[in-house]
């Protein structure tokens, strides 16, 4: 599988891969931060995916797998109250999907 056309969800599942969900989630933070704007955030998701083309050649990245890059990214290029934001965004809403599968299960 070509990692451009594909990614793992968090549930296991195999989707086709859309870069805009990347450039979204960068311009949210962007907007957060007051560092960027969306044609920096277009930018940054090209660098993205450039990266997960030679580190994820053989295997289909998951979505960890891509805001792990999406944070390598923005620190590379020193967005760094941007970073900051994506990374506490990331945390809490791993902590709502822990709480949600508490309620669940």
């Amino acid at each position: 599988m070509n990692i451009l056309f594909y990614c793992q969800k968090r549930d296991g599942s195999i989707v086709p891969f859309d870069k805009k969900y990347i450039t979204s989630a960068i311009h949210a933070a962007f907007k957060n931060s007051h560092e960027g704007n969306q044609y920096v955030a277009r930018k940054v998701t090209e660098s993205v995916c450039d990266i997960l083309i030679r580190k994820y050649q053989d295997k289909v990245p998951s979505v960890e797998d891509i805001q792990d890059v999406v944070e390598e990214q923005l620190i590379y290029f020193h967005f760094i109250e941007t970073a900051r934001k994506y990374i506490l965004y990331r945390n809490q809403h791993k902590e709502l999907r822990k709480t949600q599968e508490k309620i669940f299960f």
